[in-house]
């Protein structure tokens, strides 16, 4: 039985305009992502990486091309139908944590479910579930400041989790940590891939990650090419 696809991105290309010229960002990139794959997307700075990434996630629209998650075409989706799929078939994984300070690690990934409309029961039950896996149920009413950055990141792969989006996207995860701590960041996105039988997208520059990954992607000047890793 064939996987199932979680994300098709088909023929997708983004340009701004410049003053008189027009920079074109992304060039007719084409690929997909199967449930339970994880997939890293490396290539230098400004090479149009993040610009991707957040077309995927519903933050940017592309010039020209769709991009589908589960099915679903979401490139001609109005603002509210957008929200909702960011909300709720999407969780996300920045550079830095962005936690909020005054909240606590577990009200971190309540806050998400809430905007997902989840029950707080189940909520609650879900919270404490992720953050035992992940080696934070301690800290679970701690504040941001007490916890490393390791840690802090954990709690966003927690967060990324909670809304149980069949798609996650982390973008530079592992840029605010030394190698170490980079790689366990990295191996506990993997693992969560892979047992939850999600589909992930990793933007990175760090090659020394890719042995995690089942497929790796290189971007340069806007086009996108698998490499044999």
């Amino acid at each position: 039985m064939p996987a199932e696809t979680i994300l098709e991105v088909k023929n997708i290309s983004k340009s701004f305009k410049d003053g008189h010229s027009t920079i074109e960002v992304l060039k007719d990139i084409t690929f997909s992502i199967q449930k339970g794959e994880f997939v890293a997307i490396l290539g230098p700075s400004g090479s149009g990486k993040s610009t991707l990434l957040s077309i995927i996630g519903a933050l940017l629209t592309p010039s020209q091309g769709h991009v589908n998650i589960e099915n679903d075409t979401i490139t001609n989706y109005n603002s509210k139908q957008l929200t909702k799929v960011r909300a709720q078939r999407i969780g996300f994984i920045f550079q830095s944590a962005n936690l909020i300070p005054y909240l606590t690690v577990q009200d971190q990934l309540l806050l998400i479910q809430n905007m997902a409309k989840g029950k707080r029961r189940s909520s609650d039950k879900k919270s404490l579930e992720l953050l035992e896996n992940l080696g934070l149920s301690h800290h679970r009413n701690s504040y941001p400041r007490s916890l490393s950055g390791g840690e802090k990141q954990r709690v966003a792969i927690a967060r990324a989790l909670m809304n149980d989006a069949n798609l996650i996207l982390a973008d530079e995860p592992t840029a605010s940590l030394d190698s170490e701590k980079g790689r366990n960041v990295v191996e506990m996105i993997a693992c969560e891939v892979r047992n939850r039988q999600k589909a992930a997208i990793m933007v990175t520059h760090d090659h020394r990650m890719i042995d995690l990954c089942d497929r790796v992607f290189y971007m340069q000047d806007g086009t996108l090419v698998e490499n044999s890793k």
